[in-house]
């Protein structure tokens, strides 16, 4: 096989396999990692002016996310009593045998000690699709909850559903939430009525731009007329991973080295995203050798050809 942009000669052939041997064995140093983390206190509390449409600027997919809420349930007197904490975190990003991704979130019971659940949230365009239990085979299967983008006042939409359940959402509108995490102006305000043969759910939902669900409030009923329990989350505090959007320092630079050197280490380092781990780069910008979008075996060919063969400068940051 050839790639594109890549040079075939018998000299370069053997100093590309040379190279490679070396490279893969070569010690990677340690650098920037590839994201940053917001923490509670970092949230941008601004109120929303603009709905997004893009569901992941509501929900962050980003592994190793975490989200702790105040379970609390209604008493037979109406007190709200806060007897647990719920803790949800994004473990992986799994794809399906058709190609659809989905974010895998755990969550656990600290106090009541209950067997961890696990949901996974589908991104289908404008529509965030929560599953219970498993990953539906074949891109179907029960749908524990629906969002659709964007966010405006009054809208409405109505979750895919079995069995002649009818389960319907809708945008009260934006409204100010104060929970154990803190206040946030212009939280979007949605209410869902979800409603079988054997149970009807009322519940209301407040969700802040690039945090996700800061505020559920839930009541369940076994009739019409008979309810069966009511319960509220409250966000207590998160750990939001973000992509890492580093500045561009050094073309070549691929581990980050806070020297800014260019070395073999650098070509380990990319042969180690390609290849090997596939972890994703320190920094995209340094690590694209060829100036061409999209990091890929051309780039390794770059580096390779400045470092041992023609010894030409690499390109500067643009």
């Amino acid at each position: 096989m050839r790639y594109p942009g890549v040079r075939y000669d018998g000299s370069i052939g053997a100093v590309w396999l040379l190279v490679v041997v070396l490279s893969v064995s070569w010690p990677i140093r340690g650098g920037e990692p590839p994201e940053r983390v917001v923490d509670s206190a970092q949230i941008d509390r601004k109120p929303t002016t603009q709905s997004p449409s893009n569901p992941g600027d509501f929900f962050p997919n980003t592994v190793g996310s975490v989200w702790r809420y105040a379970a609390g349930e209604y008493t037979g007197l109406g007190d709200l009593q806060f007897n647990d904490t719920a803790v949800y975190t994004l473990t992986q990003i799994i794809t399906d045998s058709i190609g659809n991704k989905y974010a895998e979130k755990k969550l656990t019971w600290l106090e009541l000690g209950w067997v961890p659940r696990y949901y996974y949230e589908r991104r289908d365009n404008d529509t965030l699709s929560v599953f219970w239990g498993a990953i539906p085979p074949g891109g179907f299967g029960f749908i524990y909850n629906m969002f659709v983008l964007p966010f405006d006042s009054g809208r409405a939409w109505a979750n895919t559903t079995f069995g002649g359940a009818v389960d319907s959402l809708w945008v009260v509108g934006f409204e100010d939430v104060t929970v154990p995490a803190g206040s946030f102006p212009s939280a979007v305000h949605i209410k869902r009525r979800f409603d079988e043969l054997n149970g009807h759910l009322r519940a209301d939902y407040w969700i802040i731009a690039g945090v996700g669900i800061v505020k559920t409030s839930e009541v369940s009923f076994r009739a019409p007329s008979i309810r069966d329990g009511a319960w509220t989350y409250e966000l207590i505090s998160c750990r939001i991973v973000e992509p890492y959007n580093c500045p561009c320092l050094r073309v070549g630079n691929v581990d980050c080295d806070p020297g800014n050197i260019v070395d073999v280490a650098d070509l380990s380092a990319l042969i180690d995203n390609l290849f090997i781990s596939i972890a994703p780069s320190c920094c995209d910008t340094q690590a694209d050798i060829d100036g061409v979008p999209g990091i890929d075996i051309s780039d390794i060919s770059a580096l390779i050809d400045h470092l041992f063969i023609s010894f030409r400068a690499l390109r500067e940051c643009s």
